[in-house]
């Protein structure tokens, strides 16, 4: 048996629910995965990248340029066994289903080789869930034709932050996502 470590690349959107993929990153940093953490600008204004970067032992990326060019979304993607984003919001979700990359998350998501693992994780308002712009796109990306699917797991019913009650739009629970991560990334 091998003792290479699962590498695993973590997307991050900025909506509220992340605050539950802190629990992921941590969970599956001590199951033994080797994790690194790709944030949109925006979600770094909710949780510090200094959090993820402690609970991945591994720098966190948000910039596509820091100082200088660089090529992360390539090397990144190169070093990954898989990709699962948590949460994805419904831009970045509409950005992957059209092929947009004016970030580095979006701009990593089109450089992951296709037999690579791609799992989303939508969490957003459920107006915003329900929109038929976000349907659609929702459809766009499970049509895609990869060697390895995109998997995409619909967001659960429940008490959103924005107050609403009993409606679609939650993200998974976290031990849901590492199950989740577990059977399909290896």
């Amino acid at each position: 048996m091998s003792n290479k470590k699962t590498n695993l690349l973590i997307g991050i959107c900025s909506g509220i629910a992340l605050y539950k993929t802190c629990s992921v990153v941590s969970n599956l940093t001590q199951a033994g995965y080797d994790v690194k953490v790709v944030m949109t600008t925006n979600a770094t204004k909710l949780v510090s990248p200094v959090v993820f970067a402690a609970l991945s032992h591994n720098k966190v990326y948000s910039e596509t340029f820091e100082e200088q060019w660089s090529d992360s979304h390539v090397s990144l993607c190169s070093w990954a066994d898989g990709m699962i984003i948590a949460p994805v919001t419904a831009n970045t979700l509409a950005k992957i289903a059209h092929g947009i990359a004016d970030d580095l998350l979006t701009t990593t998501v089109l450089a992951l080789p296709q037999q690579k693992p791609l799992l989303l994780f939508p969490a957003m308002n459920d107006q915003m869930w329900m929109n038929p712009m976000t349907q659609e796109n929702i459809q766009r990306i499970r049509s895609m034709k990869r060697k390895t699917p995109v998997c995409l797991v619909e967001p659960k019913q429940g008490r959103l932050a924005c107050g609403t009650d009993n409606v679609v739009g939650r993200l998974p629970e976290p031990e849901e996502i590492i199950r989740e991560v577990k059977k399909q990334v290896r």
